[in-house]
């Protein structure tokens, strides 16, 4: 009862398999597996060239394939990894979700969820990160492939766009931000506050034509008396702030209205 898939000189690949049977013979199997050997080959050198990580396990979770990527994201040696369970690669406190996805799927066929991992590594940087695993077709064995995303720089930038939102929305200035293609992306309580004389919120991804439908439709009858505050007006003034523009409001109280547009395509 062995089995060994061996190289023949002309290059062919052959899996072979002794076993007795019931009556004492010996049993040999030969196939020729040449076609699997080189898709095998094929897919090790795509999850290589890959600059995601990537990692290929059966329906034990032991690992067969692991790429490049791989042991440059979790700092770790390809030979320490190959032929151990996918869970050995991940936190402590992740390796029982990560079973438990896989193994329902097995067993239940219930989705495969993504993951979500945050761990400290061996050189003590944070690692943050999520796994999806989806399911292969193969007609020998169940194998699954596993994506493994580093989201660190990611959430860093989320951290620091959250800071600087909630900075924006302390300040007394009115400022509305628009992205390239001219929808709303950021808004905050000064600006409806000056336009409107109260807070009203919107929808982001609001075309900048229906942003100012918005809020000249809120502001309050009487409150600009200046009759060139219209939306034709507004839109002119978006499409080419040269120069800033002054609003008298009711009573003494004026506002100043500027314009900029970003490198990137974005108005503010």
């Amino acid at each position: 009862n062995v089995s060994e898939v061996f190289q023949f000189a002309d290059g062919r690949w052959i899996y072979a398999r002794e076993t007795r049977t019931t009556q004492g013979y010996l049993a040999g199997f030969r196939t020729d597996v040449t076609e699997f050997q080189d898709a095998q080959e094929l897919l090790r050198q795509i999850m290589d060239s890959a600059s995601e990580a990537l990692v290929t396990f059966d329906e034990t979770g032991v690992l067969l394939e692991v790429n490049r990527a791989t042991c440059a994201m979790f700092n770790v040696p390809l030979d320490e990894v190959k032929g151990r369970p996918i869970t050995d690669l991940f936190p402590q406190n992740s390796r029982t979700e990560i079973a438990k996805t896989w193994v329902d799927h097995v067993k239940n066929g219930d989705p495969l969820a993504p993951i979500d991992l945050y761990y400290t590594q061996k050189d003590g940087s944070i690692f943050r990160g999520q796994l999806v695993i989806k399911e292969l077709s193969t007609p020998r064995v169940k194998t699954f492939i596993a994506f493994i995303t580093d989201t660190s720089t990611e959430h860093e930038y989320e951290s620091q766009l959250e800071g600087l939102v909630a900075s924006l929305e302390q300040l007394s200035t009115g400022i509305a931000i628009f992205d390239a293609k001219d929808r709303l992306a950021f808004l905050n309580v000064g600006f409806t506050r000056y336009f409107c004389g109260r807070e009203i919120e919107l929808e982001k991804g609001l075309p900048v034509s229906a942003f100012f439908d918005a809020i000249l439709a809120n502001r309050k009858v009487g409150e600009f008396y200046s009759d060139r505050i219209t939306k034709e007006s507004l839109l002119r003034f978006y499409a080419d702030p040269e120069a800033s523009r002054e609003l008298r409001l009711g009573g003494d109280s004026h506002v100043l209205m500027a314009g900029q547009k970003l490198k990137n395509g974005s108005s503010v």
